[in-house]
C-alpha cells in the first residue's frame, strides 16, 4: 500500500507497482532488494542473485531471541512466513523460490558469519561486475570493427 496513492489497492496494481519500483532502482544501480521476487523478476545479466539460507532451528533461535517469542511460536512465525513468502513468488512469478538455479550465490549462515557473508557478496559483485565490464567492452569491440 505504500507504493500506491489510494489506501485500497488491488493485487495487481501493487505487483505492477512493486515490479515498476524494483526495475527502476535496480535500472539506477548500486541497490540492494531484499526479497519481492527481485531474483525472479530483475534480468539476470546485470542483476547478482543472492539467496542466504538456514538450517530451521538456527532460524528458531534467532526468532526466539529477536521477537521474544517461546520455540514453538518462533516455529510457527516461520512457517507461516516461509508459506506466505513461497507462495507469493509461486503465484505471481511461475518460479519456485528454493529452486538454486535461478541464484548466483547460494550462503548458509550457520557455516559463515553474517559478516563473511557481507564479504563474499561484496566480492561476487565486484567479479560480476569485472564481467559485465568485459562483454560490455568487447561488444563495443565488435561494432566498431576493431
Amino acid at each position: 500500500e505504500a507504493l500506491a496513492p489510494r489506501r485500497n489497492v488491488s493485487e495487481t496494481s501493487y505487483l505492477r507497482r512493486l515490479v515498476e519500483t524494483m526495475c527502476s532502482l535496480a535500472g539506477h544501480g548500486h541497490c540492494i532488494i531484499v526479497g519481492r521476487g527481485a531474483a525472479q523478476v530483475l534480468p539476470a545479466a546485470s542483476t547478482l542473485r543472492v539467496r542466504v539460507i538456514a538450517p530451521q532451528a538456527l532460524r528458531v533461535q534467532r526468532i526466539c531471541r529477536t521477537m521474544s517469542l517461546p520455540k514453538h511460536k518462533a516455529e510457527r512465525h516461520i512457517t507461516v512466513r516461509d508459506r506466505q513468502r513461497s507462495s507469493f513468488i509461486r503465484e505471481h512469478f511461475q518460479r519456485d523460490p528454493a529452486d538454486v538455479h535461478q541464484y548466483d550465490l547460494l550462503l548458509n549462515v550457520e557455516r559463515l558469519s553474517v559478516p563473511d557473508c557481507a564479504w563474499l557478496i561484496e566480492q561476487a559483485l565486484e567479479v560480476r561486475q569485472a564481467a559485465l565490464q568485459t562483454t560490455t567492452e568487447s561488444a563495443g569491440k565488435a561494432l566498431m570493427g576493431t
